[in-house]
C-alpha cells in the first residue's frame, strides 16, 4: 500500500506497506487509530496511544480557520479510502498532503495555549538519516566482497528491502552526501541482485555424476 509516512522532525516521504495490520501497527510504533480529518476520501492513520505513552508530537491538525484543533504524537500515514478498507494513496492527494505537513514543526506553551512553529529545512537534523545512509551503502560494500553475497550481511535482511530504505533517506536528505548518488544506489541494486543469481545458480548447478571405476 502506498503512502505518505510523517514522523516527527522530517519531512514526510512516501513509501509502502505491507498488506495487513501488522505493518501499519510496525508504522506507527503501536495500535493504530484512523482519523479522518479532511473532507477528501483519505485517512490519517496514527498510533492510539501517542500521548498517553509520551511520543513526541509531530504535526498539527487545523481547522477552516486556521485553528490548532489537534495535535498527532508520533509517526503517521496518510493512505486513500477504499470501499471497506485503507488503499493506496493517489498522487494528487500524495502531492497535496506532501504540502500540507512540508515541514516539521516544533511545539510550545505560548500564554498557556500549545502552538506549533513550522521548522525550516536548515532547522532540521538529518545528522540520523546521513549515518544510517553511510551504514546501509557500507553493508552493500561489504555483500559484494567479504560478506560473499549474504543477505544476513545487510542491515534490513534482504537486497530489497536494503535498497527501498538507501532511496527512501537518499530522497529525504536536503542535502545529497557527496560519498553517494542516486546512480550508486542504482548501481549497487545491480550489482547485488547479479551477484545473488549467480550463487544461486552456483547451488542449484546439478553435480555430475562420476562413474565408478571398474564397472
Amino acid at each position: 500500500m502506498r503512502v505518505l509516512m510523517v514522523e516527527p522532525g522530517k519531512p514526510p516521504y512516501e513509501t509502502e506497506l505491507k498488506d495487513g495490520l501488522k505493518s501499519m501497527q510496525k508504522a506507527v510504533g503501536g495500535y493504530i487509530e484512523g482519523c479522518y480529518p479532511f473532507e477528501d476520501p483519505v485517512a490519517l492513520i496514527c498510533n492510539e496511544n501517542g500521548k498517553v505513552d509520551g511520543l513526541p508530537l509531530n504535526r498539527a491538525i487545523y481547522d477552516e480557520s486556521g485553528q490548532m484543533v489537534e495535535a498527532i504524537a508520533g509517526n503517521f500515514f496518510v493512505a486513500g479510502l477504499g470501499e471497506e478498507d485503507f488503499t493506496d494513496l493517489p498522487d494528487e492527494y500524495m502531492k497535496k498532503y506532501s504540502e500540507m505537513f512540508k515541514y516539521p514543526e516544533e511545539f510550545v506553551f505560548l500564554n498557556g495555549k500549545l502552538v506549533a512553529i513550522p521548522l525550516s529545512v536548515q532547522e532540521q537534523s538529518f545528522e540520523e538519516e546521513y549515518r544510517l545512509l553511510d551504514r546501509l551503502r557500507s553493508d552493500c560494500e561489504y555483500f559484494l566482497g567479504n560478506g560473499g553475497g549474504a543477505e544476513k550481511y545487510l542491515w534490513a535482511g534482504n537486497i530489497n528491502a536494503q535498497i527501498a530504505k538507501m532511496r527512501e533517506l537518499y530522497d529525504i536528505l536536503p542535502q545529497k552526501p557527496e560519498w553517494l548518488t542516486a546512480e550508486d544506489i542504482a548501481r549497487y541494486e545491480d550489482a547485488m541482485q547479479g551477484f545473488a543469481s549467480t550463487e544461486a545458480q552456483t547451488v542449484e548447478a546439478p553435480i555430475a555424476e562420476t562413474p565408478l571405476m571398474g564397472m
